[in-house]
C-alpha cells in the first residue's frame, strides 16, 4: 500500500472505511496519564514506561503509522508494537511517536479561551491552528471484516435522483455548503496552511466526486464560524443566487451552544429547505447531523446532539437525505478518546474528522 498516495488522494480519502474495509490515517494522540494511587490498575499497566492507545478497529495486519504531517514514518516493533487480534498500539519510552502528558491537555484554569472543564478545575487545551495536528499521528490499516461495528453505520437509503443523474452523465454540478466553522474548514490542515494540506470536508468531497465521475463539481462554501441555523436561514437568498443542484446544510454545533431546542432547530432547517425550493424547484438537499463537542467541556454538558439528529431525520424524504456524522462519530468515541479525533480540543474535527464528514456524505450521494 502506498501510504503517501492514499493519504493525499481525494478519492481514496472520501471512500467510507466501512465500505472499503481500509482505514486511512486514523488519528491517535497517545497520552501519558498522571500517576495516582499505587494500587491503581492503569498505573500497573504503564509502570514499564509504555503508553497504550486504542485503534477503532482490529487491524488485519501490521498497521503503518506516520505523523499527521506525513513527514515521518514510524518503525514497527521499534517505535510501536501491535499484538495481532487486538486494537491496542503500544508505544515504548524510546519511540519517536509524540506522546503528551495529561497536563499538556488539561491546562491551568482560566488559561485557555473557551475551554473550562465541567468536572475538574482545569481548562482543555484549545487551539484554532495546527496545535493538535502536530502531536497526533495517523494509522493506516486493513480492517478485520468480522467486526459488526463496521457495518453498524446507518445510511439513508433515500436517493437524490437529480443530483445522481447529473453525476452519472458527467454534467457540471453546483454544490452549496452552508454551515458553521466546521464547514468553513477550521482545523483542516489546508485551512491551517500546513502539510499535508488536506482540504476541509466540503472541498474534499467535491474533489473526490469530480475525480470519480469525471465531471466538474463546483463548490460554493457560504459557511461562517460561530453561526447557527437561524443565520443559515437568513442566507437563503444567497444560496438561491448560486442556483445549486445540491445544498448541504450542516448546523447544530452552535445551535446547541446557545440552547436552541431540537424543535426550533428542526423548524428553522425546514423553513430553509422550503424557501430555497420555492425558487430552485429541482434542488436537492443533504442534511448533516454533526459530530459532538468534547463531553468534558462545560459548554457541552447540556447538549444532546442525538435530538438534533432525530429532528433532521424527520425532515428526510424525496430529494432530502440525512448524512449521519453524529452516529459515525459516536461509534468512534466508543472506542477512542475525543483527543484522538479533535482539531481544537473542544468542537472541531481534525483531518481525520473532516474525512469522516466527507465519507458519510459520500455514502448517501454515491449508491
Amino acid at each position: 500500500m502506498n501510504i503517501q498516495s492514499h493519504l493525499t488522494d481525494p478519492l481514496s480519502l472520501a471512500q467510507p472505511f466501512w465500505r472499503t474495509l481500509t482505514m486511512i490515517g486514523e488519528s491517535i494522540l497517545p497520552v501519558r496519564r498522571e500517576q495516582n494511587n499505587p494500587g491503581d490498575q492503569r498505573d500497573q499497566r504503564e509502570q514499564d514506561g509504555n503508553v497504550h492507545v486504542n485503534l477503532a478497529f482490529v487491524p488485519r495486519e501490521m498497521p503503518t503509522i506516520t505523523s499527521c504531517t506525513l513527514d515521518k514514518t514510524y518503525r514497527a516493533n521499534v517505535d510501536f508494537t501491535w499484538q495481532p487480534g487486538t486494537r491496542q498500539i503500544t508505544i515504548p519510552p524510546q519511540s519517536d511517536i509524540p506522546v503528551v502528558a495529561e497536563d499538556f491537555l488539561y491546562r491551568e484554569a482560566n488559561s485557555q479561551p473557551f475551554g473550562l472543564c465541567r468536572d475538574r478545575d482545569n481548562d482543555i487545551f484549545f487551539t484554532d491552528d495546527d496545535g493538535y495536528h502536530q502531536i497526533q499521528s495517523a494509522v493506516t490499516y486493513p480492517l478485520e471484516s468480522d467486526d459488526d461495528v463496521i457495518f453498524d453505520v446507518p445510511v439513508d437509503r433515500l436517493t437524490l435522483p437529480r443530483f445522481t443523474m447529473r453525476l452519472s452523465h458527467a454534467s457540471p454540478t453546483k454544490v452549496v455548503l452552508l454551515g458553521d466553522s466546521i464547514s468553513q474548514g477550521y482545523n483542516a490542515s489546508e485551512f491551517c496552511d500546513v502539510p499535508p494540506h488536506m482540504p476541509a470536508y466540503g472541498e474534499l468531497l467535491c474533489h473526490a466526486l469530480g475525480q470519480r465521475f469525471q465531471s466538474p463539481v463546483e463548490l460554493d462554501n457560504l459557511s461562517l464560524k460561530g453561526m447557527t441555523s437561524e443565520w443559515g436561514y437568513d442566507q437563503s437568498d444567497r444560496v438561491i443566487q448560486c442556483q445549486p443542484d445540491l445544498v448541504i446544510l450542516a448546523f447544530g454545533m452552535n445551535d446547541g451552544s446557545v440552547g436552541r431546542t431540537p424543535n426550533e432547530f428542526k423548524s428553522t432547517i425546514s423553513s430553509m429547505i422550503n424557501t430555497i425550493r420555492s425558487s430552485c424547484n429541482e434542488v436537492e438537499f443533504v442534511l448533516v447531523a454533526p459530530m459532538t463537542a468534547n463531553a468534558q467541556w462545560i459548554k457541552a454538558s447540556d447538549i444532546d446532539f442525538s435530538h438534533y439528529r432525530d429532528e433532521l431525520a424527520d425532515l428526510t424524504g424525496p430529494g432530502v437525505v440525512l448524512a449521519d456524522v453524529y452516529r459515525v462519530w459516536q461509534l468512534l468515541l466508543n472506542r477512542k478518546t475525543y483527543f484522538d479525533l479533535t482539531g481544537n480540543g473542544l468542537n472541531h474535527p481534525n483531518d481525520f474528522g473532516h474525512r469522516i464528514y466527507a465519507q458519510t456524505i459520500w455514502d448517501v450521494l454515491v449508491p
